[in-house]
């Protein structure tokens, strides 16, 4: 799922499935951020000041699936939950929070929301399906209703 950059100059996306590459909006000035091929690095979405990446992140072989955040250079890789499965993270408006679907070592899944720090993590709903769903991704809304 490719992710515009707040200026629209850049697109991040997942790259077959193992990197997390952003290009130039015309397809040029390809850079691959994570270059590891034993892991699967899924969902890259832009932070809103345009300084960060969040993406899911699982080592071959393993079940285990969590949320890091990478600067544009592919430094300062950060580990922000420790989850059985997190998929389709989304930023805040306000770049301080992330929320995402996640299901946690018990099998609980539902959407969850965290603190881009890995703190204050609470969950929004419960699914209760034990480990049986997918989603297509979760958006913020900037909406308010007055």
């Amino acid at each position: 799922m490719p992710s515009w950059s707040p200026d629209g100059t850049k697109i991040v996306f997942e790259e077959n499935y193992h990197y997390v590459a952003i290009m130039n909006s015309d397809g040029t000035n390809h850079i691959e951020l994570t270059n590891d091929i034993n892991y699967c690095s899924t969902y890259p979405k832009w932070s809103p000041d345009g300084t960060k990446i969040v993406f899911s992140k699982r080592y071959s072989g393993e079940d285990y699936c969590n949320l890091y955040t990478i600067d544009l250079d592919g430094n300062n890789i950060e580990k922000i939950t420790d989850f059985y499965f997190t998929s389709a993270p989304s930023w805040s408006p306000d770049g301080r929070k992330i929320v995402f679907d996640g299901m946690d070592f018990d099998r609980d899944d539902g959407i969850y929301i965290i603190g881009v720090d890995g703190k204050n993590l609470k969950k929004l709903t419960y699914y209760n399906t034990k480990g049986h769903w997918w989603t297509s991704g979760i958006s913020w809304s900037s909406y308010l209703d007055k």
